[in-house]
């Protein structure tokens, strides 16, 4: 069954390529579910060593209501198949894991394990929450942008009319990201997390009102620079990280692979650009 399993899934041999992760899966398998803090001290490891470890496990490991570390079905024959011996001759580590810059581009692109150690306990970060919403609102207004969901677009509006796009913008895209998962993936639940996680993702969606509104203060207007290309460079370059972050708080909330929650990323950003069409066009 575990070879079936196995079949065509190199997640699972990214998983127990390393040490520290077939650790996690043996933990788990023996103490059924363990909090991070006791997976921290099992291993010797520090907060972001763990998370990065757990986010590369992706639907081997999830969590229970007590906020605990469990196998899934999957995690649960992937640890019976390694205490049998079953499981296949993986050589070391180095031959099949990615190169350091690449391992550096991806924890960047997409950082799964920083959502994860968001999430370990949401309530600690409201008052980021609180700033991010309150000085992204206000910046929106200061440089002329408003957001359609993921796609920041220059318009009139006053502070009000700033605020309204800005946290209408993140509460759809959160309910956006919430029924896709769902449906897509039958992955509900971890509403309070994906609501925390969204609004972190619009941070490189502010960077590029502070540049807009920064520059217009200077010579360096961008929306004049090179015939608007450098402006618009610019925010592709925002909105294309706003996306893999928006994954990567979507695979950390519902506990799904990161090629799934990039297609609900994905997904979002092109109705960003139906909306656009529409309500703009």
């Amino acid at each position: 069954m575990y070879g079936i399993k196995m079949s065509g899934r190199s997640d699972i041999y990214e998983a127990l390529s390393n040490r520290i992760r077939r650790e996690i899966i043996l933990l788990l398998g023996e103490h059924g579910a363990l909090r991070a803090k006791d997976l921290k001290e099992f291993l010797n490891i520090g907060p972001g060593q763990l998370y990065y470890h757990l986010s590369l496990l992706g639907d081997l490991v999830t969590k229970n209501d007590k906020k605990e570390y469990v196998l899934t079905e999957l995690g649960l024959e992937v640890y019976r198949a390694i205490t049998r011996d079953e499981a296949p001759q993986i050589p070391g580590d180095a031959s099949i894991q990615p190169s350091p810059l690449a391992r550096i581009l991806s924890m960047i692109l997409f950082p799964k394990a920083f959502f994860y150690y968001i999430y370990e306990s949401p309530y600690r970060h409201l008052v980021d929450v609180g700033i991010i919403l309150l000085f992204g609102g206000y910046l929106s207004f200061l440089s002329g942008f408003r957001p359609i969901l993921l796609l920041p677009v220059d318009m009139p509006g006053g502070l009000v009319d700033s605020y309204i796009y800005f946290i209408g913008s993140i509460l759809f895209v959160t309910f956006l990201s919430d029924i896709l998962s769902t449906v897509l993936f039958r992955r509900g639940g971890g509403h309070l997390n994906l609501f925390i996680g969204v609004i972190f993702s619009y941070i490189p969606i502010i960077v590029f009102y502070i540049l807009i509104y920064v520059t217009s203060l200077t010579a360096l207007e961008l929306r004049l620079l090179y015939g608007g290309w450098l402006l618009r460079g610019v925010m592709v370059l925002c909105q294309g990280y706003s996306i893999t972050l928006l994954a990567s708080s979507i695979g950390a909330a519902k506990n799904i692979r990161i090629d799934k929650s990039a297609l609900v990323s994905l997904s979002i950003a092109y109705i960003s650009i139906v909306l656009y069409l529409v309500l703009v066009g």
